[in-house]
């Protein structure tokens, strides 16, 4: 309950107004991977459901951002254990290059998207190193 006057607010599957950050009715994480020997495998899928605007704000965002659509990101990482104590690993993030919902100010967070929720970067190639000792 946010305040006496104001009472309970449900934000399952909604955004923007008293909700804010877009809350998805539904979203997941799923990873699948493959080692064989010293190489190791990843694909990472990840799924943001679809929201509409929260209804008391719906009268100040546009018909365009009255809802967003859902979207999924996929992840690919290679890593190869080098020896037992040392691994690198090579990998690109959101490789279907996904944009972010683009957003007015007035129904946004930053960035005229929220980027807490959906990634405002596009594709990205990485590279790391790990030592255990």
């Amino acid at each position: 309950q946010t305040s006496e006057v104001a009472g309970f607010v449900a934000c399952e599957g909604l955004f923007g107004g008293q909700c804010g950050e877009p809350t998805p009715e539904y979203k997941h994480v799923a990873q699948a991977s493959w080692y064989w020997g010293n190489l190791t495998t990843s694909m990472r899928w990840r799924h943001v459901g679809s929201v509409d605007i929260e209804p008391s704000y719906a009268g100040f965002v546009s018909e365009r951002e009255s809802s967003i659509d859902g979207y999924n990101y996929f992840d690919v990482t290679f890593g190869y254990d080098v020896t037992e104590t040392a691994r690198v690993s090579l990998g690109i993030q959101n490789v279907t290059d996904e944009q972010p919902p683009e957003l007015t100010s007035t129904s946004s967070e930053q960035a005229n998207t929220w980027p807490a929720t959906y990634d405002p970067f596009g594709r990205r190639l990485f590279l790391g190193a790990n030592l255990r000792f």
